[in-house]
């Protein structure tokens, strides 16, 4: 394991966007795409610290846990951002995750 993030902490990896304008052929351009790094707000989880989605004060999850892999939802600006091997990643603390998502092209 090259890394685990520590307490109720999520590493996921930044949605890249959709290449084309929804609904549309036309590309979107460099610029536009680079938004998705600062603005996109799905994620696909990488790894979660040993107490992340466990109740406790401040957060009840009900039972809901994403799980490795799985698409989900947030505010880019709750997150930490870093470069994993040039790949856009965040780091979130487990109540910033909004739900999970099946499709993450259907959200921008």
């Amino acid at each position: 394991l090259e890394f685990l993030p520590m307490h109720c902490q999520v590493l996921v990896a930044t949605h890249p966007g959709q290449k084309y304008h929804p609904g549309t052929t036309i590309l979107r351009t460099d610029v536009s795409l680079l938004e998705s790094r600062f603005q996109g707000n799905v994620f696909l989880v990488l790894a979660m610290g040993p107490g992340a989605f466990i109740d406790g004060p401040g957060a009840n999850f009900y039972g809901i846990k994403p799980m490795i892999g799985d698409w989900v939802m947030a505010r880019a600006s709750d997150g930490l951002e870093m470069l994993i091997n040039q790949v856009p990643c965040r780091i979130y603390d487990d109540s910033n995750i909004k739900m999970i998502v099946s499709n993450p092209e259907l959200f921008w």
